[in-house]
């Protein structure tokens, strides 16, 4: 995944976007259905690289494809895509909301399978078609969305930490406590650190930091 960005740029420079958009889509799919025909141990389906890089692959495919702008959409196709956007949505919703991580058919392709709802919201999003957007665009989930990389860079440890002290407590409260700490550190962690580096930052510390 360090070198993909390169891969891509160099395939795009021999191929042309067009190919490079297709070839990515077609072997994204593929490579998310690998868990649909092989048997795997949930730990290689959730962290293998060659297994999740399909995830990525779709992603790129639409990247790509959107590269050079925005293609423009007639007012139908926008209402199409604003209603994938919408039901994309509200399926992960559910999905986060209701299925049980240990199920066996989410690492049996149920991970490559959540990248469609994920790239309908996408699109609305950057369509700004539907609900989606405006849903997306409300002020707490902005905020949580500019603290997400903190959040999630600094939520396995804490959780570790949270299951160890409260191995005796329902699960229940170990999730409560473990989404509340994971939240405030992940966004002391934005204020503090990662924000202050970011190129627009005026921070002290992010000038000193970039001077170098």
């Amino acid at each position: 995944l360090i070198v993909f960005p390169l891969v891509c740029w160099a395939l795009s420079r021999v191929s042309g976007r067009r190919r490079l958009d297709a070839a990515l889509g077609v072997v994204g799919a593929a490579i998310c259905a690998v868990p649909l025909v092989i048997v795997m141990a949930p730990d290689t389906a959730y962290y293998g690289t060659h297994v999740r890089v399909g995830e990525f692959l779709l992603g790129a495919a639409l990247g790509v494809a959107w590269s050079s702008g925005v293609p423009e959409v007639g007012s139908r196709a926008r209402g199409w895509l604003g209603a994938a956007g919408a039901a994309g949505l509200l399926s992960l919703v559910v999905v986060m909301a209701t299925v049980d991580p240990q199920s066996s058919w989410v690492y049996r392709g149920g991970m490559g399978l959540m990248a469609v709802p994920v790239l309908a919201v996408i699109a609305a999003v950057v369509q700004d078609s539907g609900p989606a957007p405006r849903v997306l665009s409300l002020r707490p989930l902005c905020a949580l969305g500019r603290a997400a990389f903190s959040i999630y860079v600094i939520h396995w440890p804490i959780y570790q930490a949270v299951e160890a002290v409260l191995d005796q407590a329902s699960r229940n409260v170990v999730v409560v406590v473990e989404l509340s700490v994971s939240l405030f550190v992940g966004f002391v962690c934005y204020r503090l650190i990662e924000r202050p580096l970011m190129p627009d930052s005026r921070s002290a510390v992010g000038q000193r930091w970039r001077r170098r």
